[in-house]
């Protein structure tokens, strides 16, 4: 029996169905992870009844992938994070992937507990480029 459940939704915010045509489900620390990428994707203050989920990623779309901008999106990638509750906090390392120009890209490792005792690990990808955030599971 799963710890959490919720609905599953795409990058856009939209209910998935299931093959049955009821609304798709993720568990445990899918809904995590779901959890970490919208709140990642969602842009701070945007909901006026939760003003502080979201981060401030969007304001990094059009920069220069230098290593200040990157060094910057790191910090607040690790700050959204961070928050969650789920998340073990000394567990949480974002190391900007190395790339010439182009999108900002950072691998994220974390630890994630469901129970407060048992730790499970998870990768996520943090893309920040003229396309907007992206966040994929590694």
């Amino acid at each position: 029996m799963p710890i959490l459940e919720d609905i599953t939704i795409d990058e856009n915010g939209n209910f998935i169905l299931s093959q049955e045509g009821d609304a798709a489900t993720v568990t445990d620390v899918d809904v995590i992870i779901q959890d970490l990428a919208d709140e990642l994707m969602t842009f701070q203050g945007i909901i006026s009844w939760h003003p502080e989920y979201g981060g401030r990623l969007q304001q990094f779309v059009k920069t220069e992938n230098t290593a200040a901008e990157r060094t910057a999106v790191a910090r607040e990638v690790a700050a959204v994070i961070l928050r969650h509750p789920n998340v073990i906090p000394d567990t949480v390392s974002v190391t900007p992937v190395l790339k010439q120009g182009g999108d900002l890209e950072l691998a994220v490792s974390l630890n994630i507990t469901l129970d407060g005792q048992n730790a499970l690990s998870a990768s996520l990808v943090v893309i920040v480029g003229p396309e907007g955030v992206r966040v994929i599971e590694a």
